[in-house]
């Protein structure tokens, strides 16, 4: 062997060693480093003045696209990695949900100014985790009751029906389990009297978490999963079996009050989808799966 092919062969070790340090280090600290960037979003732009509105359509986009690179960087599941026709399926649900999210805060948002009793009376620093603890309280519920009611699964049903967990396909969701979910929390926060800082804040940092769970990247949080959700627990939610399928909410800490956390450390889900797969159309099917809740309740009338 040559002095060069010995100094070639040492540099392709050491690359190959930097890549494998650095994409360990992103699988540590590929979570924390986003929900502290997305804190610092939030709190620049109450600071700035900024219009929440975009604010909060900012820092989803640039959260999606992190998560997006970090899909291919360290990929949980290589076999989950969204196809064209996915992504393109994934994107008709975010158009039209994401009109169905903006007509229900303005609703909502309506709805409270008329009826609701003042403000919370709080100091913001304390108004903040009040304010995640009753949408995340609200979330878990809502959630939960998606599963444990049959009319209400006829609606959430459909989030379950693709057989991968990644980010975009968070997107896969009925439009009225949107409406219902989010109505229920938006509406807890804002007839309680917070400030419209609190509810940007608490509603921005909740729709990171929501892509963030579904995430496709081998991030690993360990006993940290304690304190926040995270992909490992929420690819347990979408597991066909319904005994590891706890995990309702980005804040595990209602989970473990009400004894529905199921995630342990190296657990992963056998597999992705519904348990009974030919009771809901396929995800593809976004017409039918619009009409599905309908038929099945106008049927189970008959």
């Amino acid at each position: 062997m040559t002095t060069t092919d010995a100094a070639s062969i040492h540099h392709l070790t050491t690359g190959r060693s930097r890549s494998a340090t650095l994409r360990h280090c992103a699988r540590l600290l590929g979570q924390p480093l986003l929900l502290a960037a997305t804190g610092g979003g939030i709190a620049y732009s109450i600071d700035s003045g900024s219009s929440l509105a975009l604010a909060s359509l900012l820092i989803l986009l640039a959260a999606v696209s992190y998560l997006f690179a970090m899909e291919r960087w360290i990929p949980f599941e290589r076999s989950w990695r969204p196809n064209g026709h996915e992504w393109r399926r994934d994107t008709v649900y975010f158009t039209l949900n994401g009109a169905v999210s903006t007509a229900t805060t303005i609703g909502v948002g309506m709805l409270a100014i008329a009826i609701a009793p003042g403000t919370t009376g709080l100091p913001f620093a304390a108004e903040l985790p009040f304010a995640y603890l009753v949408y995340t309280f609200c979330g878990y519920w809502t959630h939960r009751l998606g599963h444990d009611v049959g009319a209400l699964w006829q609606l959430h049903g459909v989030h379950h029906t693709p057989d991968k967990v990644n980010t975009w396909n968070n997107n896969v969701i009925h439009f009225l389990d949107l409406t219902f979910q989010n109505t229920t929390a938006l509406l807890a926060l804002l007839l309680l009297g917070c400030t419209p800082e609190a509810v940007f804040a608490v509603t921005a940092f909740s729709q990171v978490m929501g892509f963030l769970d579904h995430a496709n990247a081998d991030f690993r949080m360990g006993p940290l999963n304690y304190l926040i959700g995270s992909p490992e627990q929420h690819r347990l939610h979408h597991s066909t079996v319904v005994a590891e399928a706890g995990n309702y909410s980005s804040l595990p800490l209602w989970d473990l009050l009400f004894g529905t956390f199921t995630w342990r450390a190296g657990r992963e889900p056998r597999a992705i989808g519904i348990e009974d797969p030919a009771s809901f159309p396929t995800a593809d099917s976004i017409a039918q799966n619009a009409v599905h809740p309908f038929r099945r309740w106008l049927g189970s009338r008959q």
